[in-house]
């Protein structure tokens, strides 16, 4: 299996209660430099990601009550 293969079915969790807006956006592009499946932040997030990733091949995801 290629690199390319495995990472295409990862979820890349970005779930920090304490995360800045920089860091979202690091992370966003972290996930579309390597075309992971998914990039999953909290619900206040998804605003901010879901712009970034249209078009890129990375899906936008978020959590209910989680760590909760």
């Amino acid at each position: 299996m290629a690199d390319t293969d495995i990472l295409s079915r990862i979820d890349h969790a970005i779930l920090s209660p304490t995360l800045t807006e920089r860091e979202v956006v690091e992370g966003v592009e972290l996930a579309v430099r390597h075309q992971v499946a998914v990039c999953v932040v909290p619900p206040v997030w998804l605003p901010v990601i879901v712009p970034r990733l249209r078009g890129t091949g990375v899906a936008p995801a978020t959590t209910c009550g989680f760590p909760l």
